[in-house]
């Protein structure tokens, strides 16, 4: 008989989190997770949350739906790969545990440092005069005010800046990021500029002497105008079941990008089956990118300002909800 859950989905900081929990509950071996097991106990917590009328993520219900696909799959006789040796549908879901165990074990340096500003008086808000646009060219999908602020302000006291998915951009549109967020910090009237800081190594290449460099990367104290600024300025909204072909998936994220009535879209990712097998999209204004691949689970992810839901599923219907 399975021991009753007791914990609350608030207390974890995310699916991950919820999961290695889970698993050290248990004392099981994370690289032979008992998917029925844990999924059982995930589940239990889910639908204690939405009985107490709490708002369950929607990145606690895309690991739910992950869980059940690989609890499908396990079922199944496994695949082979070009190597003639057998895949496990769980190899994934321990990738993305082991690289959050280690990202956790490096955050209790940054909470340190970021708890030390607690300490530190400074001056409350001020008016801030600001263009409406930067000076010099822009990406296309240029950010908001806010937007821009925000990136200044956690940029400004940063001991190093570490770009995200650097092995899929190009040198000059990593200098691009750094030059905008540079100006971002001069809008802001600060007088730093990144250069030695910035950090563009393959997240999945790095060394333990990458993850030594962040861990005494240190807490820059910069000054910069202060504004009051809304929280949650960023929304991520999630379509489960979208069904449609490859042309329409398409032309649905070229037209939710340019309907003003969406809000501000920054990105259009996720899984979509198609046929025997599923298809990756990652888009931004500029390109819409769709790799095929052997297994995925059915959610797309919105990630912008001001967005509308309503708007969006034009666009993005749940089938199963027509």
């Amino acid at each position: 008989m399975t021991e009753k859950i007791t914990f609350h989905l608030s207390a974890f900081d995310g699916p991950l989190d919820l999961l290695l929990h889970l698993i050290a509950k248990n004392k099981v071996n994370i690289y032979d997770i008992p998917i029925s097991l844990i999924l059982e106990q995930y589940m239990e917590i889910l639908h204690e949350a939405q009985s107490a009328d709490m708002e369950v993520a929607g990145d606690f219900i895309a690991m739910a739906a992950q869980l059940m696909l690989i609890k499908s799959r396990m079922l199944l006789p496994k695949e082979k790969n070009e190597e003639d040796e057998e895949e496990d549908p769980r190899a994934m879901l321990v990738e993305q545990l082991l690289e959050y165990q280690r990202i956790r074990e490096v955050q209790p340096y940054f909470k340190r440092h970021s708890d030390a500003g607690r300490d530190i008086l400074t001056r409350p808000p001020e008016p801030l005069e600001r263009k409406k646009t930067f000076e010099g060219t822009l990406p296309p999908e240029k950010l908001s005010e806010a937007a821009d602020y925000l990136l200044a302000t956690e940029a400004a006291d940063a001991g190093a800046v570490l770009l995200s998915r650097a092995q899929e951009a190009s040198a000059a549109e990593m200098d691009a990021t750094v030059a905008h967020l540079n100006r971002a910090l001069k809008q802001v009237g600060c007088s730093r500029r990144l250069g030695s800081e910035i950090i563009r190594g393959n997240w999945f290449e790095f060394t333990d002497k990458d993850f030594e460099r962040l861990l005494h990367a240190g807490y820059q104290m910069s000054d910069y105008c202060k504004e009051a600024q809304q929280e949650d300025a960023f929304d991520s909204l999630f379509f489960m079941h979208v069904k449609m072909t490859e042309g329409e998936l398409k032309a649905a994220v070229q037209s939710a990008f340019s309907d003003p009535a969406c809000g501000h879209i920054f990105r259009i990712k996720g899984f979509l089956p198609m046929g025997d097998g599923w298809l990756e999209l990652n888009a931004t204004r500029q390109e819409t990118l769709l790799k095929p691949i052997s297994r995925g689970q059915e959610i797309l992810i919105v990630i912008g300002e001001g967005l509308s839901k309503k708007a969006l599923q034009k666009y993005f219907q749940d089938s199963e909800n027509d």
